[in-house]
């Protein structure tokens, strides 16, 4: 029985499985985050979370953060506030992490399309340059403009 090679970068016939929307996945990675910190919440109920809760939820925080976005410095303050928020009484029953995060990217992200560039002067990055440029024709015989 022989078994047939395919060569690198050529096509198996295998259909690639949909691409998820980046929007969807910018939203639904945080969420599923929030639900995370939601779920350790609920374990870390009672008593057992004024002891545990800021340590564990303080390790969960720090390994999530880079996916709900902080950066590698912010950490920290991640860390720190899934830890209180794994601490504080009542709060295992109400899902405010994933509905923190999933709000925060659709409201961050607003109604532009990933990729396109902001209309709104105001929030352009800092040290931006406007540029306008005008065509000429240019007359083939002598290179001038017309």
């Amino acid at each position: 029985m022989t078994r047939e090679r395919t060569p690198p970068g050529a096509t198996t016939g295998a259909q690639s499985p949909p691409a998820v929307e980046p929007g969807l996945k910018q939203t639904l990675g945080p969420m599923l985050a929030g639900l995370a910190i939601d779920a350790l919440d609920l374990v870390t109920f009672g008593p057992i979370g004024l002891y545990t809760g800021l340590v564990l939820g303080g390790a969960v925080g720090w390994w999530l953060a880079p996916a709900l976005g902080f950066p590698p410095r912010g950490r920290w303050l991640c860390a720190l506030m899934t830890g209180i928020y794994c601490t504080i009484p009542l709060t295992g029953f109400i899902p405010a992490a994933a509905i923190a995060a999933g709000l925060s990217r659709t409201l961050l992200r607003g109604d532009r399309a990933p990729g396109r560039p902001n209309p709104d002067p105001s929030l352009r990055p800092e040290g931006s340059v406007e540029v306008e440029f005008e065509a000429h024709e240019i007359d083939p015989k002598t290179r001038r403009p017309l």
